[in-house]
């Protein structure tokens, strides 16, 4: 059973480490870019799912798969 733990703890890391940089990013993109409100919506919608994805242990797989939903509604939208 200590592998399957160890392996457990260091997906959960990587995830937490991949959600934080997701969230970072959305918020940097919102004070840095010229967005239209549309965008700037979608880019705190996402850093807040994010951070709330990270602390939230109860739903976090809810979070991801809204967080991936999303992911794939903006490509559609903004596929040429």
């Amino acid at each position: 059973m200590g592998a399957h733990r160890m392996i457990n703890t260091i997906f959960k890391i990587l995830l937490n480490l991949l959600l934080f940089m997701m969230g970072g990013v959305a918020i940097m993109n919102v004070f840095m870019n010229n967005c239209t409100t549309g965008e700037t919506y979608y880019q705190l919608l996402m850093a807040i799912l994010c951070i709330a994805t990270i602390f939230c242990k109860k739903y976090r797989y809810i979070g991801l798969s809204i967080i991936l939903a999303l992911m794939f509604i903006a490509y559609l939208v903004t596929k040429p």
